[in-house]
Formats: C-alpha cells, sequence, structure tokens
C-alpha cells in the first residue's frame, strides 16, 4: 500500500451530514482493515511468491531475471537500445544530488518528500523505505523493476534510486496536482467529463500493463495522483504504488489476497483471480470519482466483503440524479461479479461513456507549431549510431525539462488513437498525413522514418522511443542539463566517470558488447587517463550531436 494513508474523502454537497457519518464509518473501517492486512502480509499467504528455492523468503517478491524486461530478437544491423533500464542506482549520498523541501506524507515504512534538483531546478519526488521494514532488497527492487519494464505516459517516472545504512531512497517525477480525490474536491469536479478524461487515461495504462501481464492489484484513488491542477478537464494523471504488482501468465491464476479491500474484487477474496481484478478497481474508482463515495461499505471487514461478493451497490443516492443511463451501464460492466463476463481494459476505452463524453478534448490544428516540431525532430531522427542514440535517449528521458516532456505526452497521447500507449505504423502515417502539405512525405519514406524510430524492433514506437526522437537537442544541450547529466553518471560523486561506471548504465540499456564500449570511452577520454570528466564528456556530446541539432534548426523554419 502507498505510503499516503489518506482515507476516501466525501464529496461535501447538499448531503453533507450524511457524508461526514460515512467518511467516520470509512475512517473506523480502513483502520481495522489495515491492521488485519497488516497481521496478513507478515503471514506466509501468498502461493505465487513461493519458491522451490528455500534460502528465498515466502514473502519475497519473485523478481525473474529472465523477465525483467522482455528481450527483442532483432538483425545485427538494428540497434537495439532499451531507454528503462538506463536508471541508475547511485552510490553516492542523495543530498549531493538534491535539495530536500517538504515532506507530503508519512507512514510506518517510511514517507514521501518533494525535492529539487540541484543543477535542473526540478522537483522531484522522494520515497524514503526503512531498511528495517522491508525483508530484504529483492523487495525493494522489486517496484523498481515493474516500473522499468512499464513505458507508459500515465505511470509514474523513475529516475534513479539510492541507500544508506538505514533507507532505500526512490526518486520518481513530482506531482503538483496531489492525489486524485482531493483534486476533484478542491476543483468541485464531480462530472462525467472529468470522469471520462481521467478514465481514459488509466484504463490506457492498465490494457498496456495486462497486454505485458502486468496486473496492478492495488489500484484506487490514493495511487492515481494529478501532475498538476492548471487545467480539470484535461489534467493527467500518473499511476504509483507498484510495489505488490506480478506478472502474469496467459491462463494463470492468482492466489494472494494483496489489495485495498474498498477496491477488491469479489474474486481476490476467494483468492482466485486473474488481471481483471484492475478493471473491477478500475469500476470502484469511476464511482467514487463521481459522487465522492464508494460503491460498497459495511460496520465491518466481514459486512464490506458480503456487499462486494454480491456487488451490493446503489445508484438511488440524490448524487446520482444528473448522471446518465450510459455511465451508469459503464460501471455496471466494470462492477460485474463473474470475471470472465467482467469487460477487459481494452474493451472499456472502446465504451460509448467515452464517445458521449469527449467534448472537452482539444483536437490539434495542421498549423500547431509544437506538433510540426516534433514531426520534424521524428523525420530527422538518427538512430545510426549507438552512443549518439544511447546518450540522447538518456538525456531525452531522464534530465528533459518537465513542462517540455508535459507537452510531448500530451502529443503522444493524441496519436495514440486507439489509447494502448503505443503508436501503431497506421497511427503514426495518419499523424503525418493529417499535417499533409507540412511535411511532405511519401509512405516509402514514412516506413523508413518508424523503423528508425522503432529502436528496439518491436513493431510500434514506445513512448520512450516517442520522448527520445521527437525531442528538440536545443532543449537537452544546455549547460545545467550537461551537468547534470555527468553528476547522474557519476555514480560514486568523485568528480569523473569510471568505465566501470560507464558500462553499468549504458550496457544495461545497450546491444553491445564491452570491446565496443570500450572504444567508445576512449573516444572520450581524450587525455588518456582512464576516466572522463565533465569537459570531455560536454565536448563529446557537442561534436555528435551538432550535426543532428543543425538539421532539426533547419527542419523549424
Amino acid at each position: 500500500m502507498e505510503l499516503s494513508q489518506s482515507t476516501t474523502m466525501i464529496k461535501m454537497m447538499e448531503q453533507g451530514a450524511l457524508y461526514f457519518k460515512l467518511m467516520k464509518q470509512v475512517i473506523e473501517l480502513t483502520k481495522e482493515l489495515c491492521k488485519r492486512e497488516k497481521k496478513d502480509r507478515d503471514k506466509n499467504y501468498s502461493n505465487e511468491f513461493r519458491l522451490n528455492n528455500s534460502t528465498q523468503k515466502a514473502t519475497d517478491p519473485i523478481i525473474d531475471s529472465n523477465n525483467k524486461q522482455p528481450v527483442i530478437h532483432q538483425s545485427s544491423s538494428k540497434i537495439q537500445i532499451n531507454t528503462k533500464l538506463f536508471a541508475p542506482k547511485q552510490r553516492k549520498e542523495i543530498e549531493s544530488q538534491y535539495k530536500i523541501k517538504e515532506t507530503l506524507g508519512q507512514g510506518s515504512f517510511g514517507c514521501v518528500k518533494r525535492i529539487q534538483h540541484k543543477i535542473l531546478k526540478e522537483d522531484r519526488a522522494l520515497k524514503i523505505l526503512k531498511k528495517v521494514s522491508i525483508k530484504s532488497e529483492s523487495e525493494f527492487m522489486h517496484e523498481i523493476s515493474m516500473l522499468k519494464s512499464i513505458d507508459h505516459p500515465t505511470v509514474l517516472k523513475y529516475y534513479e534510486c539510492y541507500q544508506d545504512d538505514y533507507n532505500y531512497y526512490i526518486v520518481t517525477e513530482y506531482c503538483s496536482g496531489g492525489e486524485l480525490l482531493n483534486f476533484l474536491i478542491n476543483n468541485r469536479a464531480f462530472n462525467e467529463q472529468v470522469a471520462a478524461n481521467i478514465m481514459k487515461q488509466l484504463l490506457s495504462a492498465v490494457s498496456y500493463c495486462h497486454s505485458r501481464g502486468i496486473v496492478h492489484r492495488d489500484l484506487k484513488t490514493e495511487n492515481i495522483l494529478i501532475k498538476d491542477s492548471k487545467d480539470i478537464y484535461n489534467a493527467q494523471i500518473k499511476i504509483i504504488d507498484f510495489g505488490i504488482s506480478c506478472k502474469i501468465q496467459p491462463q494463470e491464476k492468482l492466489t494472494s489476497t494483496f489489495g485495498t479491500p474498498y477496491y477488491m474484487a469479489p474474486e481476490v477474496f476467494k483468492q482466485n483471480y486473474t488481471e481483471k481484478c484492475d478493471l473491477w478497481s478500475c469500476g470502484v474508482i469511476l464511482f467514487i470519482v463521481l459522487c465522492g463515495y464508494p460503491p460498497f461499505n459495511g460496520k465491518n471487514i466481514q459486512q464490506l466483503k458480503r456487499n462486494i461478493m454480491n456487488a451490493a451497490y446503489s445508484f438511488s443516492n440524490r448524487a446520482w440524479d444528473g448522471v446518465n443511463n450510459t455511465t451508469k451501464n459503464f460501471i455496471a460492466k466494470l462492477l460485474t461479479i463473474d470475471p470472465s463476463k467482467r469487460i477487459s481494459a481494452a474493451e472499456a476505452l472502446s465504451d460509448k461513456f467515452f464517445k458521449e463524453n469527449q467534448q472537452f478534448v482539444p483536437k490539434a490544428t495542421k498549423d500547431d507549431t509544437s506538433y510540426l516540431q516534433a514531426m520534424n525532430n521524428l523525420k530527422n531522427f538518427d538512430s545510426h549510431s549507438k552512443m549518439n542514440l544511447a546518450l540522447k535517449s538518456y538525456l531525452a528521458n531522464y534530465l528533459i525539462q518537465d513542462e517540455y516532456e508535459k507537452n510531448l505526452s500530451k502529443i503522444f497521447q493524441d496519436l495514440d488513437i486507439d489509447r494502448s500507449g503505443t503508436l501503431s505504423k497506421a497511427e503514426f502515417k495518419k499523424a503525418y498525413k493529417f499535417f499533409g502539405e507540412k511535411t511532405f512525405l511519401l509512405d516509402e519514406e514514412l516506413d523508413e522514418i518508424f523503423e528508425r524510430v522503432d529502436t528496439n524492433n518491436n513493431g510500434q514506437i514506445d513512448y520512450s522511443e516517442f520522448i527520445t526522437s521527437a525531442s528538440n537537442l536545443n532543449q537537452l544541450m544546455s549547460e545545467k542539463q550537461l551537468k547534470a547529466a555527468f553528476k547522474a553518471l557519476d555514480l560514486d560523486g568523485n568528480g569523473q566517470i569510471s568505465f566501470q561506471e560507464f558500462e553499468e548504465i549504458f550496457a544495461a540499456g545497450m546491444d553491445i558488447d564491452k570491446e565496443e564500449l570500450q572504444g567508445i570511452f576512449r573516444e572520450i577520454d581524450t587525455t588518456k587517463n582512464g576516466l572522463i570528466n565533465f569537459e570531455e564528456f560536454k565536448t563529446f556530446l557537442k561534436k555528435i550531436f551538432q550535426k543532428i541539432s543543425s538539421v532539426q534548426r533547419i527542419a523549424q523554419h
């Protein structure tokens, strides 16, 4: 469960007194359920975490070394880059990189703080976990492994991790809009148009995860953050807390009782479930987003469980008077007791509910300069040099300015018509043809561009591939960003990058052998002392990106 233990907040409208009474019951029941959950977690009841190897604790999550990230088999002429694996495990103190700003939430296992990158001046979030509360390092690494395996704009972005004698530290992107329910209450935004925007993003991420065999298992309003609170109808959400998520094989059944009871599907209580449990949780979330209170309640866990098992929810409250039948029917499809009859995430994304509630979504125009620039950058993207590609991937995905990435993320999601979390060749071509005379590209040329941008050769353009190729180098090559990149690669913080550090970061995400990597390292190390200093690093980067940058400048005019 997420460190922040904020409970379900109730819509404060004309039924205020009744809702506050319900809130009190919710708080008391949550306390009881949390106590029970903590007790259960200490027991060995998780069948899927059991191993034949007796040295592995039964409660430790399995991190399958063969499945940390799917390996794409491809021809030797194609460069394989996996940007998500570039995220470093730092060996220096976190205070050397970040300034602690404020505590955002605190719990028994640790806390979450807002921090600021000392060079970039960008805010990020820091999750601190007490080592005494974690059974093993593999348990800590489980969530990081899951975040690295998910490349989707709606999933919280992971940057890096640290540790000392007492704590583990996970650095992620910061969401200034706070938790979903607080955002809705503060903006009085309990309506179907806002709900449609939130659910479209949520279900897109769930569909993406399920297509890759990942089950979240703890989807709830507290685990959905708002990137910022500037626009209630087009707010970007971020899904957090993959601590109890797991990978599942087709036809496999999960048997552990993980999750938060208010959001748990009936089959989870029966300890026999699949990825469809996440869809039930989505139904509970949608119900709360529209009225401000949960669909299922009870004086104790037995009554709550009974109400969930019977799907005993109602639309009789006055809060539902203005909600149309299409929306209620959509909720019913998500809160279907039989998981085999419950709609999938992909099916949910095609529901009539979204078609009737999309009037607040702005459309791109053919003269939209941000779209045109991104499309031109894609066209001129160079993926032929491994190191060029690796370094730009690193800069674009880990040191890009927050506001600039937010804009590129919106473009990506607009182009992702089927909400799969990736761009197909058909979606890619449709985007270029939309701009028509502005791009002057034929089908054969578009095929060639698509293949260059698809660096892992999986037949789709993943989110990080899009960010890498659509980014303008002028946004990535400032002095402060180069310094930040250098300090991030300097894992031990001694002011120089050794080959061991260089190899540790780039060999993890590139299809490259040690000898070739050593040749690149020697090219950067002009003083031939076996170490790379900042000036050598900066000179090399500016040299290899000079040609690409000049092409991008021409394309903008």
